[in-house]
């Protein structure tokens, strides 16, 4: 057991790295081609079309990647004042029921988000960069798949995350 909570450890810790790294360069790119616009729309009197829509499916991306980095590091809020004074295995129980529930939503969201995807996002495109919408449609899909498996990683190295327990 000692062994597979290392494993999955390292593994978790390598999709952190993976994420991290491609949200700064989703971060980078999105400052550096909105500053040359800036600087070609006030200096230039000429701008580009396509800025505004790089940036927010950037920036989408970076934002649903990311998600996977925070419920590993379990950084989402909570809100536990109701369930601190209840018996230590109702906790542990509600927060089994969790993360069952964020399960169930994520393997919706994956599965119906690659259809949509590939379905009704190949047939479209974008206005300005004229790609089809199915680069921008595939980030719920692949963020949320991405928390699918960091909540997989987690509860193997860190077990069940317990509602009104402080410290974890």
């Amino acid at each position: 057991m000692k062994s597979l909570r290392k494993a999955a450890e390292k593994v978790s810790d390598w999709l952190e790295f993976m994420t991290i790294a491609v949200s700064v360069v989703l971060a980078v790119n999105m400052v550096i081609v909105v500053n040359v616009n800036v600087f070609f729309r006030y200096v230039v009197q000429e701008s580009f079309q396509w800025v505004e829509e790089l940036s927010v499916y950037s920036m989408i991306w970076m934002g649903l990647l990311c998600a996977s980095v925070i419920y590993k590091k379990r950084g989402h809020p909570a809100i536990d004042v109701f369930v601190a004074n209840l018996p230590k295995n109702v906790r542990i129980f509600l927060g089994w029921l969790i993360e069952i529930v964020i399960a169930v939503f994520l393997i919706v969201v994956i599965y119906k988000g690659f259809n949509y995807a590939f379905e009704s996002g190949s047939k479209r495109f974008t206005n300005s960069l004229g790609i089809t919408l199915t680069l921008p449609y595939l980030a719920p899909p692949v963020g949320c798949a991405l928390i699918l498996l960091q909540q997989i990683l987690t509860l193997i190295v860190k077990g069940v995350n317990v509602p009104g327990q402080r410290g974890q």
